[in-house]
Order: structure tokens, then C-alpha cells, then sequence
């Protein structure tokens, strides 16, 4: 039992360390003092639960959550920023940076650039088949 509990605890601190080297990343990309807390406020309102509800889902003061929302703190830890965002239902780079939707997941993001990829794969099977289409009839006549 010992055992599962040391790598367990050794994943977590992986998991915590790649997390915070995103979130610095993330931060360094940052749109400017304000954008964080608007975006904060849509998707608690887009979620429709209260502040309140906020800080009890994520385990975060109130007063916390009200100092995100009002620009007394930029923006929060990489901990609370990652259950903010999972609270919310959206992704923490849209949370701190505003890029990409808010609701995108990456097999979203995967799905959205097959679909244009397709959509480019059946524009040139259709002018392929036109032009076979004409070379076949030019070769017939």
C-alpha cells in the first residue's frame, strides 16, 4: 500500500510541475490586466451558477473568486486556475488568454482541423474528377 501511495504522490508532483511550466507559458501570453476577469465573469454566467457556487465547487474563498472578478488579483495559481477551469466547463488557456473557444478540448481542436482538411481533400477530388470528366470526353470526341 505504501508503495501505491509513493507513485502516486510522485505522478502528482509530475503532473503539478508540467502544469505549472503551461500555466507560466500561458501567463507570459497573456492579453491585458482585465481580460481574465471578463472572461471569468462570462463563464460563470454562461455556467449560470454564482460566485458563491464557484468558490464552493473549487474549494476557494468567495472573497477569492470576487478579488479575480474585480482586478485586486490578475490572475490565480496554477492549482485554482485548473479547478476554475474544470468548474467551468472551459480550457484554462481560453480562461487566461482568451485563445481558442472556450468549451474546445484538443480532440475538439483535432476534429475542427480534420473537418478542414476534408473539406480541402473534397475540393480537389472534385476538380480532379471534373478535369478526368473533360480529358475523357476530349479523348472520346
Amino acid at each position: 500500500m505504501l508503495d501505491v501511495c509513493f507513485v502516486t504522490r510522485d505522478c502528482v508532483t509530475r503532473y503539478k510541475n508540467e502544469l505549472t511550466s503551461v500555466l507560466t507559458y500561458m501567463q507570459e501570453k497573456s492579453l491585458q490586466l482585465g481580460q481574465f476577469s471578463k472572461r471569468l465573469k462570462y463563464a460563470i454566467k454562461q455556467k449560470r451558477i454564482t460566485q458563491r457556487e464557484l468558490a464552493q465547487r473549487v474549494n476557494i474563498s468567495p472573497v477569492t473568486i470576487s478579488r479575480y472578478m474585480s482586478l485586486d488579483v490578475q490572475t490565480p495559481g496554477a492549482w485554482e486556475l485548473y479547478r476554475i477551469a474544470n468548474a467551468l466547463d472551459v480550457s484554462m488557456e481560453w480562461l487566461l488568454t482568451g485563445d481558442n473557444p472556450p468549451n474546445a478540448t484538443k480532440w475538439q481542436q483535432r476534429a475542427t482541423i480534420a473537418e478542414a482538411k476534408l473539406e480541402s481533400f473534397k475540393l480537389g477530388l472534385r476538380n480532379l474528377t471534373e478535369t478526368v470528366s473533360s480529358l475523357t470526353q476530349i479523348i472520346t470526341d
